[in-house]
């Protein structure tokens, strides 16, 4: 069926990508990408990809723009906000993601990617309880995230450990 032949595509499209990344072959990588976006430019994990590419090759401001064109296609990738994160880690912004997420967190009280958003950006700031007290809130929205578990644990360890030190 299409579907079919689409998803093996898709798939086989993604392996190659992933491939092209794994061995640093920027310039393959990009071409494959940007064709794909001229091809699906509707398709979430194009951006995605792109974003992934950008990010890796040090292009951080423009890694954010592909991750906010990925999430106006599927705005609860926690991999994407995820991601977009990290680039705004890369540049030293965290009051424009600060905004984002406190906005969104008070318009989505039940949605845990704002509050694993602002638990991280905590964390980096230094402010570790207040990182605790969200990344506790998106574990009870979303017990079954790894993704937020494992972020939990790690702010509780800088926690613990800076309570040891003083």
């Amino acid at each position: 069926s299409d579907l079919a032949d689409s998803w093996t595509d898709r798939n086989l499209w993604e392996r190659e990508f992933s491939d092209k990344m794994r061995k640093r072959d920027f310039p393959a990588a990009e071409a494959m990408v940007k064709a794909y976006i001229s091809d699906h430019p509707d398709d979430y994990e194009a951006y995605f990809r792109l974003g992934l590419f950008l990010n890796e090759t040090g292009q951080y401001e423009e890694s954010i723009s592909a991750y906010d064109e990925a999430l106006a296609r599927n705005p609860l990738s926690e991999p994407a906000h995820y991601n977009r994160l990290n680039s705004y880690l890369s540049i030293r912004d965290l009051e424009t993601p600060r905004r984002i997420y406190e906005r969104q967190r008070q318009n989505s009280p039940y949605d845990p990617i704002p509050r694993l958003m602002l638990g991280r950006i905590a964390q980096a700031l230094g402010e570790m309880e207040e990182g605790v007290r969200e990344l506790r809130e998106a574990h009870r929205l979303a017990p079954q995230s790894f993704t937020i578990y494992s972020a939990l644990c790690e702010v509780l360890l800088h926690l613990s450990l800076s309570l040891l030190r003083d």
